[in-house]
């Protein structure tokens, strides 16, 4: 056929058989012609059988054939009357010049004539522009190539269709292709293009030079070898073979991959350029990105660019992750001035650079902040546009010390976060400084929670109250911004025991402007300078820059006014525990004076109350108030074990089972704590005929309990010990049959905290701490007795008691803070011990008011009722 000429096949073309040889001089027989386009086959030469016929030659200027069923060459003729090897050749399925050719069917050579097994080539070219296209269900039997001697063509490979079928070898049938077929069954290919919607898999691997261009659906690699020699580049976008018009498609990467071929991206409008990485796999290119198109990253493995790339267009992170430049490639860029996007769920990150713009409604993550690049070191990332962000914007990596430069403006919306990590440590100068930091060129607007991974103990970033040369600068602007452009997420941050609030200094703000000595972003003295420094407090609330009022001091986290608190409510509650022997036992004596012989008693006492502390140390000193209560109650027995003229010595124990509640009263934030202990005492008390007693306690035990903030839980747990003596001599007044009862009582205790690490990362070590307190004092008691012979003994009290000492130092994140002291109180009560002849039950009851006198100190009730019964 001549001309322009367009074939369609759904059914079957094979080229003529070749005639068969016969002997003797003349030409075999010339076999039957194909059908359609087929050659007739040609005679035998001498005593041969005759070639095979062409399955598809045609001649003209350009020819298009598309196939769907079978085109074959004919088989070669047989070989003459007893020849093996004197058959025909088989004829070639398509042989002619300016070809395209799609295929979704068969393409084959025909067979020899001899053996029937050798197969001639399926396709040969003659001269010209040349392509063939697989489509789906394609098969091809024969070498496909330049005719022999032909050379200047210009033969294009195409993987096209709109129909996917990812199954099969990679030779035939299916939407895979071996490319390891390319040189050898696939010759004289200067082009390779993947078009149509379908997605086609390159298998295997080529050093062949194959420039691959996507112009339509997907093509997909687990190797970079699949694209043959990095001396082909990899282009996106061109005029697609299936549509006939410009389109673009997507490689998608399917294993991790590092190539340093270069890509160009073309700029075909309506579609993307698309780079899909699947799974947790990493696409690594060092070669350039170059061209006037854009990319767009798609599925949640990571794309890493390591080279400096100056494709012109814009850049969309769709899903998973684009990495500019890692730890080992730091000049690794997006140099081409297009705008970047990261969407939400998605990430932008690396140590490189970006000259445009970029808006965030995803992750931007610098340097080691991305998980995957932990293990880098800090960095300075920059961005030569403006940054508008509605997402994550971190820099908070293993250690403080990255650094993000906008060269443009910050804008950021309702949702933009900022998260740093922080040293916070005195701060002051840049020197004594190790932060995270944001520097923008241009100007800041909208609103951004700045969340702060605080590391280190905490430390006050000011003696007396923040400035501007105090503190820690964390985000500097040098052109227009305002205090509520960036604020802590949750109002504030705290590191060890003491709070933080980010103060921003700049010309016309109401903390002052910045200090010229602490910019890092030009424009001294007119920039806008952010910076983390305590908060400080009044008894009214927090007060701000630049004037500190009296009596103001750093904010600690809540739970700290608990842990200084602590000590103060187990110490009172202790002191409960061994005070006093009439408030234990009630009048022992009175059994005796009913006549009830005595060995041994037993006895049981509930006791507690309400009361309040008043700190000895100022506001300014962390001297906290609080509010508590004590129960508990107490069982033991004794016995005499001397019982002699000179008078009776009783020895027993008690076990103590109690617990105690108290609230500070603290601006710094709410708290609680909750104590119960468990106590063995030895009790001995001696009572001389003259009446004078003395009586002494050793005790020990367990406490556990536990401080709560904000829903938050920590454990203080530790032993316990304590002394008392107590002393006292009974003396008629002589008047209505009153007593007067001097008292004189010594109690001493010891707590051991074991350390410990809150739930908020606060280290607390309260260590041991003690109190004595010292007690003087009197009963007025005056006995009647029943006529039934029930005796009774109420008494008046008055006591003064004093406390030892000024408190003791607890270590709270690695800083000291002082505990409340016992102080002076006075204390007034009454009590009534009723004892019963017949039977030794003795009822004994106490309340007792207390009222700290000095400027710290305990006042509140007590009260205590018991049963004891002698035998």
């Amino acid at each position: 056929m001549t001309g322009a000429v367009s074939i369609t096949n759904n059914g079957k073309i094979y080229g003529g058989v070749g005639g068969a040889g016969i002997t003797g001089i003349g030409n075999g027989t010339a076999g039957n012609g194909g059908d359609a386009i087929g050659i007739g086959g040609g005679g035998g030469v001498g005593a041969g059988g005759g070639a095979g016929g062409v399955g598809g030659g045609v001649t003209g200027p350009t020819t298009t054939i598309v196939n769907t069923g079978l085109l074959q060459g004919g088989n070669g003729g047989a070989p003459s009357l007893g020849g093996v090897t004197d058959g025909g050749v088989g004829g070639v399925g398509i042989r002619g010049g300016n070809l395209t050719i799609v295929n979704s069917g068969t393409i084959a050579g025909g067979f020899d004539g001899n053996t029937g097994t050798v197969r001639s080539n399926a396709i040969l070219f003659t001269r010209g522009a040349n392509s063939l296209e697989l489509q789906s269900g394609w098969v091809i039997n024969g070498n496909v190539g330049n005719a022999s001697g032909v050379t200047g063509t210009t033969n294009t490979l195409i993987l096209g269709g709109s129909s996917t079928n990812l199954s099969g070898n990679g030779t035939a049938t299916g939407t895979i292709f071996d490319v390891s077929q390319i040189g050898a069954k696939y010759q004289s290919f200067d082009l390779f293009q993947k078009s149509g919607a379908s997605t086609w898999q390159l298998a295997g691997a080529t050093g062949v030079v194959t420039p691959w261009t996507i112009t339509g659906g997907t093509l997909q690699i687990s190797s970079d070898a699949a694209l043959g020699s990095t001396n082909g580049a990899l282009t996106f976008g061109g005029t697609d073979a299936d549509t006939g018009l410009p389109g673009s498609g997507t490689l998608a990467v399917t294993a991790t991959i590092s190539s340093t071929r270069n890509i160009v991206l073309n700029n075909i409008a309506g579609f993307a350029n698309t780079i899909d990485v699947s799974g947790t796999n990493n696409y690594t290119i060092g070669g350039v990105i170059s061209g006037q198109g854009g990319l767009t990253k798609t599925n949640s493995g990571t794309l890493t660019l390591t080279a400096n790339n100056t494709y012109a267009g814009a850049t969309m992170i769709s899903a998973g992750t684009l990495v500019v430049g890692d730890a080992s490639t730091p000049t690794a860029a997006l140099s081409g001035g297009g705008l970047v996007t990261v969407a939400s769920g998605a990430t932008l990150g690396g140590f490189g650079s970006i000259a445009g713009p970029v808006t965030n409604n995803g992750t931007f993550a610098v340097g080691n902040a991305l998980p995957a690049l932990a293990s880098g070191p800090n960095t300075t990332f920059n961005v030569g546009g403006n940054l508008t962000n509605s997402g994550l914007v971190t820099l908070a990596g293993a250690a403080p010390g990255n650094t993000l430069k906008i060269g443009g403006n910050f804008v950021g919306t309702s949702d933009s976060t900022l998260a740093l990590k922080t040293l916070l440590n005195a701060g002051g100068p840049l020197s004594n400084q190790s932060t995270d930091r944001l520097l923008v060129g241009g100007s800041a607007a909208g609103a951004t929670a700045v969340r702060i991974t605080p590391i280190g103990a905490g430390a006050f970033t000011a003696v007396n109250f923040p400035t501007a040369i105090t503190g820690i600068s964390v985000i500097q602007v040098a052109g227009a911004s305002s205090t509520g452009a960036f604020a802590l997420a949750g109002g504030t941050v705290s590191s060890g025991p003491y709070v933080y609030n980010l103060y921003g200094y700049g010309p016309g703000s109401p903390n002052g402007s910045a200090d010229p000595s602490q910019t890092l972003i030009g424009a001294p003295g007119a920039n806008w300078d952010y910076r983390l420094q305590n908060v400080f407090v009044t008894p009214s609330g927090p007060v701000t820059p630049p004037v500190q009022p009296p009596n103001s001091r750093p904010e600690v986290v809540p739970q700290v006014p608990a842990y200084i608190s602590a000590p103060t409510a187990l110490f009172e509650a202790g002191l409960e525990d061994i005070n006093d022997l009439h408030r234990r036992l009630g009048e022992i004596r009175d059994t005796q004076a009913v006549g009830k012989p005595q060995q041994f008693e037993a006895f049981v006492r509930t006791y507690g109350g309400p009361y309040n502390y008043t700190s000895n140390r100022s506001f300014s000193d962390f001297g906290y108030n609080f509010k508590a209560s004590d129960e508990a109650i107490q069982f033991g027995g004794s016995g005499i074990v001397i019982n002699d003229q000179r008078g009776q010595l009783r020895v027993g124990l008690a076990g103590t089972f109690g617990r105690s509640f108290f609230t500070p009263s603290a601006i710094d934030g709410t708290s609680s704590g909750t104590f119960a202990t468990e106590k063995l005492s030895g009790i001995a008390t001696w009572q001389a005929r003259s009446g004078l007693y003395v009586d002494a306690i050793a005790t020990g035990g367990l406490f556990n309990g536990q401080v709560t903030t904000n829903g938050q839980t920590t454990g203080l747990n530790g032993t316990l010990v304590g002394l008392s003596v107590e002393s006292g001599y009974p003396m008629p007044i002589g008047w209505k049959d009153l007593i007067v009862e001097p008292e004189a009582q010594f109690t001493w205790q010891r707590l051991n905290f074991s350390p410990r690490t809150d739930v908020s990362g606060l280290s607390v070590n309260m260590g041991s701490l003690d109190q004595g307190v010292a007690r003087i004092g009197g009963r007025l008691i005056q006995r009647f007795q029943t006529p039934e012979g029930t005796l009774f003994s109420p008494y008046l009290k008055a006591n003064l008691l004093q406390g030892f000492g000024d408190g003791s130092v607890i270590a709270l994140g690695g800083a000291g803070f002082g505990t409340g002291s016992y102080g002076t109180a006075i204390q007034v009560g009454g009590g009534l011990t009723g004892t019963a002849p017949a039977n030794g039950l003795a009822v004994f009851g106490d309340v007792a008011y207390r009222q700290n006198i000095s400027n710290g100190g305990v006042r509140g009730w007590t009260f205590t009722g018991g049963l004891r019964f002698d035998f």
